[in-house]
């Protein structure tokens, strides 16, 4: 009968281990069809580096630099070795995010399912399974920020949250076992990955919520041994190396931004705007389930984000409570570490970007680089309650909910919060080819550098001043990098090229359209173009350019399929303009209400 029992607990674990794969999959799936293989954003602020690596120039002090309020020496030494060894290939960035979300997966997930299974036999484990797979969803990242993300800085920072959760397990671990070499050397060893290698501004928050958990079990459970002390000892020397190294959070006065104010009179600024200040706190907890498009693609209010983040809020520090009154049933403290780190980084964010919300309202806690580190509220709060739900002794309640408790919470989690956030995954698996396409735009310009838009901003392709841009492009040109290597394998015609602004969906182009294709061994480009007599009674001509070099004109008659035959260097890859010699809109045409200036339909585009 004890075997019988012990085969369906097994049985129920490697069902969730099996559910633990669906959100990696999915992600998978996403970030294999968004991705771009081209310097992006915060990429380019590397290139520094790669110059004078290149010029023989580079020093220490040179990989020390910081990236605004962060500190970025891992994202140098991968991104040097990225161009070294691969040429700079930024999807390879892709999936080391990728591996290294999963990777952070199974470091929460192995001990939430050893937690679960030291407690749940018999009926208990539906409640466990039910809410295993609910703190999935909740643990599934939101994919809304990807596209600006996982390359440039983002790699640093996603690598630094994984060494900062398994800097809480190996602080959790020494505390209750006690100090010894092995744990020691782990502990600093997480410590230096964490905080000073792959450290950024988000660190602080994990060196904050170690240090509140030291200080909660000397001053309220009187822990107060050697394990206090050393594990206080390494977070504290951590946070001085953390402050006094370059990049790290200034305290005081000449930040690079914002103001030029330090951090503790911002934090003090903020106490003079209360409203706001809790405002910005439940919005960002709202964004961290259902991240920021439904705000802007779904044109959802912040009253939405409010109730979410106020019901997370709540959850949290119920689930901290919970932590500390039914303690005995918590195999380790990752769940309370994890919602201190949460809370913490949402006030560090707050503080750091202080004048912004000031000019911007709450709406800033929508932020889609802030949804990985303040989710991980949620992942602790809904651990303690699986942990609790799974703990119900007939005699007593664990939840003061009765009978129907698990039914009750289990629903109002679906609907409250798995719900939305299910909703806006889906929404952003829908729009998987715009992500794609958004991030694509960027190829063309690598061979038109002098058509790149005029003035940068925080949506743009390239963040830098565009004279800067070009001359970042020329590098990589010079030295066959990115978008310029040899190996790259672009598509031969219009469906499998990287096309970059003036192409609609419907086929129609607008005053003029980019691509980059790889040409084959017989050099030639195929275009077959037409246009309407009702839009354009005397038809169209075009101009046809290739790598910034005019190789073809021609005009053609309305009405009529003309196929246009150019020559192209054979088997290398191109960068195409087709230019109109005139656009016309259908509304300006009396035809529709269409806007939009066209000048001919591109039916096919092949190149050989």
């Amino acid at each position: 009968m004890t075997d019988m029992k012990m085969n369906k607990k097994s049985s129920y674990v490697y069902m969730c281990a099996l559910a633990s794969l669906a959100p990696i999959l999915l992600y998978s799936y996403y970030i294999i069809n968004t991705s771009v293989d081209i310097p992006f954003q915060t990429s380019f602020f590397f290139l520094t580096n790669l110059r004078a690596y290149y010029d023989g120039t580079l020093t220490l002090a040179d990989l020390t630099v910081p990236f605004g309020e962060h500190r970025v020496i891992g994202c140098n030494l991968i991104f040097l070795a990225n161009a070294i060894l691969f040429g700079l290939n930024t999807r390879i960035e892709h999936y080391i995010f990728f591996l290294c979300y999963a990777a952070m997966m199974v470091a929460i997930f192995i001990p939430y399912v050893a937690n679960h299974a030291s407690l749940t036999t018999g009926k208990q484990n539906r409640h466990m399974v039910s809410f295993f797979i609910l703190t999935l969803f909740m643990a599934m990242i939101n994919m809304s920020p990807i596209q600006y993300y996982d390359t440039g800085m983002g790699v640093q920072v996603i690598i630094g949250l994984f060494f900062s959760i398994l800097y809480f397990l190996a602080a959790d671990h020494l505390l209750r076992q006690g100090p010894n070499a092995t744990r020691t050397a782990l502990l600093i060893a997480a410590a230096f990955m964490a905080f000073i290698l792959f450290g950024s501004g988000y660190s602080a928050a994990a060196i904050i919520a170690t240090l509140a958990f030291v200080a909660y079990r000397c001053l309220i459970l009187g822990n107060r041994g050697r394990a206090e002390a050393l594990v206080a000892a390494v977070t504290f020397i951590s946070l001085l190396l953390y402050v006094k190294m370059p990049g790290g959070v200034p305290l005081h006065g000449g930040a690079p931004e914002n103001g030029g104010s330090g951090l503790i009179s911002r934090a003090l600024s903020c106490l003079t705007h209360p409203v706001l200040f809790g405002d910005y706190i439940l919005v960002s907890l709202g964004s961290s389930i259902i991240g920021h498009r439904p705000l802007e693609d779904m044109h959802t209010g912040l009253g939405i984000y409010r109730v979410i983040g106020a019901v997370v809020l709540l959850l949290s520090l119920w689930g901290l409570y919970k932590f500390h009154t039914r303690r005995t049933i918590f195999s380790n403290a990752l769940p309370a570490l994890l919602i201190v780190y949460g809370l913490a980084d949402i006030a560090i964010v707050c503080f750091g970007r202080w004048e912004y919300i000031l000019e911007n309202g709450a709406a800033w806690g929508t932020g889609a680089w802030y949804i990985y580190h303040h989710k991980l509220c949620a992942i602790g709060a809904f651990w303690i309650m699986a942990l609790l739900l799974a703990d119900r002794p007939d005699s007593e309640a664990a939840l003061p909910v009765g009978e129907r408790g698990p039914v009750v919470l289990a629903a109002a989690s679906i609907i409250g919060i798995i719900g939305p956030q299910v909703m806006a995954d889906v929404h952003m698996i829908r729009t998987v080819p715009y992500i794609y396409r958004f991030t694509a735009q960027a190829v063309p310009y690598a061979y038109f550098p002098d058509l790149l838009p005029g003035k940068p901003d925080e949506t743009s392709l390239f963040l830098w001043p565009v004279a800067q841009t070009r001359k970042d492009l020329a590098f990589l040109r010079a030295h066959n990098l990115g978008p310029y290597r040899p190996s790259l394998d672009f598509g031969h015609t219009k469906a499998t090229g990287e096309l970059g602004e003036g192409w609609y969906g419907d086929g129609w182009i607008g005053a003029s359209a980019l691509g980059v294709f790889k040409s084959g061994s017989s050099g030639e480009m195929t275009i077959s173009t037409f246009v309407t007599s009702t839009l354009m009674p005397d038809g169209n001509g075009l101009e046809v350019f290739v790598n910034g070099t005019s190789v073809y004109k021609a005009t053609f008659a309305a009405d009529q399929q003309v196929l246009h035959r150019i020559p192209v260097p054979p088997n290398t890859i191109i960068g195409v303009k087709i230019q109109p010699t005139r656009t016309m809109s259908p509304k300006e045409a009396g035809l529709n209400g269409d806007t939009r200036e066209l000048g001919m339909i591109v039916q096919r585009l092949d190149v050989n």
